[in-house]
């Protein structure tokens, strides 16, 4: 039986806390250390600045990551094809050009009428998107770097819906004491790698990354 598709909701409703595990579970033994949870930090900067997508609160743990963020795909519905291109060229290698269609089984590319455009709208408007090109990138370079094979994180990532408001404010709270509950450090700020760490020790990297709350 195929996967179920995955419901997501309007950034009118709500957010996403998203959270993801490396293939093992707690014992496994592609564990993040510094280097790994610092490159997923540029990532994520990367990725955020790219897709139509808002972070609201963040965690990298060594064997998983949290991420609050709402998908902004009105704005995306919106954007310029300046807007969009400029966009893409933040994701990806500034030679490359989006492909101007879809591709068939055999690799041939069934070209759209508008270039591509609505279909590249559709791609950097989504959230779901967003998180599996984050966690793709993030593997192959895990690979590369570790001299493996095979899949890193576990099959699915977890997106539970928030709803903007109290709540959204409760998960970020939660999220950002993930380090503090697991025994690493005494407060969040203290921990780098999370949203709240991050405000503290660099705050000028930290608004260009992290949004406090909704914004429709």
């Amino acid at each position: 039986m195929g996967r179920s598709k995955r419901q997501w909701v309007s950034q009118l409703v709500g957010s996403f806390h998203i959270i993801s595990r490396v293939a093992g579970g707690t014992g496994s033994d592609f564990i993040l250390q510094e280097q790994e949870k610092e490159y997923f930090l540029e990532l994520l900067e990367r990725f955020a600045s790219g897709f139509f997508v808002k972070v609201h609160a963040f965690a990298i743990m060594s064997n998983h990551f949290h991420i609050l963020a709402t998908g902004m795909e009105l704005k995306a519905k919106k954007a310029s094809k300046q807007e969009l291109l400029r966009r893409y060229k933040l994701l990806y290698p500034k030679e490359s050009e989006p492909p101007p269609g879809r591709y068939e089984p055999n690799g041939e590319i069934i070209c759209d009428e508008d270039g591509g455009i609505e279909r590249l709208r559709e791609r950097l408007g989504s959230i779901s998107r967003f998180v599996q090109e984050l966690k793709q990138t993030f593997s192959r370079w895990y690979n590369k770097t570790h001299n493996r094979k095979g899949y890193l994180w576990n099959d699915r990532f977890k997106g539970v819906i928030v709803n903007h408001g109290e709540a959204q404010l409760l998960c970020s709270a939660y999220i950002d004491l993930n380090a503090v509950r697991a025994g690493i450090v005494g407060r969040p700020e203290e921990y780098r790698w999370c949203s709240m760490g991050l405000r503290v020790r660099n705050p000028k990297r930290a608004k260009k990354l992290v949004t406090g709350q909704a914004i429709l």
